[in-house]
């Protein structure tokens, strides 16, 4: 009897640790694919850390749409995003990024 009850129970934590486990699969791939799918289709200049383009910026090369708002609001999301689904990605590159295109909003302002 204690048999029976020993592989009843394994089988109902098992059930339960591979339910956990596919809704944790399948939140980390919404979100990967929410991100990946934002930026490739409503802003294609915020894939990437853009830390080459703020290089380029600051060198004189003209970048387009370099100092977008949408693309500040894309880039913010999607990295949100991605670090929250477990990506294996840095948010350094991409907070350089939002940084430099405050940056250089900031110095529009006063135009």
């Amino acid at each position: 009897l204690e048999d029976i009850m020993e592989k009843e129970q394994w089988s109902w934590n098992k059930s339960i640790t591979l339910f956990i486990f596919g809704e944790y699969l399948l939140w980390n791939l919404c979100l990967a694919l929410s991100s990946s799918l934002m930026c490739l289709t409503l802003a294609p200049r915020a894939v990437g850390s853009g830390i080459p383009e703020m290089i380029a910026y600051l060198n004189g090369v003209r970048v387009e749409r370099f100092t977008s708002f949408y693309l500040f609001l894309v880039k913010i999301v999607g990295t949100i995003l991605s670090v929250s689904s477990g990506l294996a990605i840095g948010p350094e590159g991409p907070l350089v990024h939002l940084g430099a295109i405050m940056g250089a909003s900031l110095t529009k302002v006063g135009r």
